[in-house]
């Protein structure tokens, strides 16, 4: 499986510990230098999401952990995520919708105002609430047993 926007390779090194053969993938070079000295024994490599270093249908799991919503297009990350996803692949993503924050204050006009500038910062703040539609447009369809998306 691929954990795209590995970060620091947490995820790859427990999932890799429960026996999944996993690759960590991230553009960020520093990130993929800090995973490599936490989890030597992770494979973790700098790559894009939308180009991932894989042949066509040979990935049999995708996880994006808060990766959407960073990214201009993430339509093309899931694009790819279907080119890589071999038949039956299953796909993990979790997000957060940068316009969707609570936050517990009293003045509720100075947090909107807060949310909203923080939101204007991210390239795809609503990303986590359109996934559906991102992995149906992708071609990628929902599991009627485990209500997961598959190929």
């Amino acid at each position: 499986m691929v954990d795209v926007g590995c970060g620091a390779g947490r995820a790859v090194a427990e999932l890799a510990g429960r026996g999944a053969r996993v690759t960590g993938v991230d553009a960020d070079e520093r990130m993929v230098a800090v995973a490599r000295e936490r989890w030597p024994g992770a494979d973790t490599r700098v790559a894009d999401v939308g180009r991932l270093p894989f042949g066509d249908a040979t990935v049999h799991g995708y996880r994006a952990d808060k990766v959407l919503h960073e990214l201009p297009d993430p339509a093309e990350a899931l694009a790819e995520a279907r080119r890589v996803l071999a038949p039956g692949g299953r796909v993990a993503l979790v997000g957060q919708d940068g316009e969707a924050l609570v936050v517990d204050a009293d003045d509720t006009t100075l947090t909107s105002t807060i949310v909203r500038a923080r939101a204007s910062l991210i390239p795809s703040p609503r990303a986590a609430r359109g996934q559906r539609g991102l992995l149906l447009d992708a071609g990628l369809a929902m599991s009627r047993r485990r209500r997961t998306p598959l190929f």
